[in-house]
């Protein structure tokens, strides 16, 4: 074999570390990127746009009685003092409110998936705060994998469907307790 040769030929020794560490990051990104995915194909694939359970006394009542109040003052009185039951629903409500006078009407669909993107903002979260000393991202990311799995999973399906759960559930308890301890973990 000429000397031009062996020079164009690829070696297997240049070749294999570079490929061995994609392979090392690749596995790890499928595994963690899979339940998200799948979590929110099947949330949009099979969100109605419908109201269910509390969506008709928490926001459709709302509204109705929201749109009937005359004079702005009176609106924001109202908007601030109305509640469902104990809970006072204040983001759901502004944007039930910021939608109606956007689009016109309700979109079920809509308030469903802003209310369920809190679950992509708590993974981030727990990202930050997962194991930040490590310094081989690879690792890193085969250690977040049960992570990824156990937060993306449709056991609590009842609070994906439908808009009021997105908002005051997911948006209000475990991002305060998460805040809360990144706040805590702060140094300074």
């Amino acid at each position: 074999m000429s000397a031009v040769a062996r020079k164009l030929e690829p070696t297997t020794e240049a070749k294999s570390p570079k490929h061995s560490g994609a392979r090392r990051i690749a596995i790890p990104t499928l595994f963690v990127a899979f339940p998200p995915i799948f979590f929110y194909t099947v949330l949009f694939r099979k969100s109605l746009n419908i109201p269910i359970y509390d969506d008709y006394d928490a926001l459709l009542n709302f509204l109705n009685q929201w749109t009937q109040v005359n004079g702005i003052s009176a609106r924001v009185s109202f908007f601030l003092a109305s509640q469902h039951g104990e809970m006072k629903l204040f983001f759901l409500h502004g944007v039930a409110c910021l939608q109606l006078y956007l689009l016109g009407r309700i979109d079920f669909r809509i308030l469903s998936a802003i209310g369920n993107v809190f679950v992509l903002f708590l993974a981030i979260l727990l990202w930050k705060m997962f194991v930040p000393n490590c310094k081989n991202f690879a690792t890193r990311l085969a250690y977040f994998v049960p992570v990824s799995w156990l937060l993306f999973q449709l056991q609590y399906w009842e609070n994906l469907d439908f808009a009021t759960p997105g908002f005051s559930i997911l948006w209000s308890c475990p991002s305060r307790s998460l805040q809360s301890t990144c706040l805590y973990g702060k140094e300074g």
